[in-house]
């Protein structure tokens, strides 16, 4: 099992690789969908439009917690910190989220 400077070593790796390190850029693009699944794509296309936790909860059938936490992992992994900065993202033939 590596070690931990080992681990935090490669988890910036990953970041740095992958576009997620330093400030939120809104003109940097990620790989499309950024490994989203598909809840978390149908979360933050939902929270783009708008909506809030609360009636993305029962838009798709989820308790609002549910909804929050993978909220949180769809900004990890696609390097925002905010619902603004999401819906900032690019739409379009190469997006980042798919169009609504």
């Amino acid at each position: 099992m590596p070690g931990l400077r080992a681990r935090m070593f490669a988890s910036h790796a990953t970041r740095v690789r992958f576009g997620f390190a330093g400030r939120f850029d809104s003109s940097r693009r990620t790989a499309p969908h950024a490994g989203l699944t598909e809840t978390e794509q149908r979360i933050a296309t939902l929270v783009r439009a708008g909506q809030t936790n609360d009636e993305v909860a029962r838009a798709l059938s989820l308790s609002t917690k549910t909804v929050a936490w993978n909220l949180t992992k769809v900004y990890r992994k696609l390097g925002v910190h905010s619902r603004t900065q999401l819906a900032a993202l690019p739409t379009g033939p190469d997006p980042v989220l798919p169009r609504p």
